[in-house]
């Protein structure tokens, strides 16, 4: 079995009990598609996304996820990965994995990141 290093990344941003409850909103409103549910599953499916989103505070500050900004114009993202023989290396990546993975989740994601860059800029000067 081969190994690689396998990352993944999402919008950081500050999070609230809005945001969060925004999210939780725009997941149940999800389309998920026949590649992601299998027969009968889709409760099932959107229920993990649903707890990612309510656990995604803990998974940010649990040490498996690192805040990136490549310079002080872009917005920061939460980065986790590593060695991986096919698995997800960290919990956090399945995590950050699915939820970057549908871009209604993402797109409000990044839109929080951006804010919160703006409010950041504007505070500092």
């Amino acid at each position: 079995m081969s190994t690689g290093f396998l990352f993944t990344t999402l919008p950081c941003f500050h999070i609230n009990e809005i945001r969060i409850n925004r999210l939780v909103e725009l997941a149940k409103d999800l389309s998920l598609s026949d590649e992601i549910v299998e027969d009968g599953c889709e409760d099932e499916v959107r229920e993990t996304i649903l707890s990612y989103i309510e656990g995604l505070a803990d998974i940010v500050a649990s040490g498996e996820v690192a805040v990136y900004q490549q310079t002080k114009n872009t917005y920061k993202v939460w980065l986790t990965g590593g060695m991986s023989g096919g698995d997800a290396p960290t919990d956090a990546f399945e995590v950050l994995a699915v939820l970057g993975s549908f871009d209604m989740l993402w797109d409000e994601m990044e839109r929080f990141a951006i804010d919160d860059l703006q409010e950041e800029a504007y505070l500092s000067n």
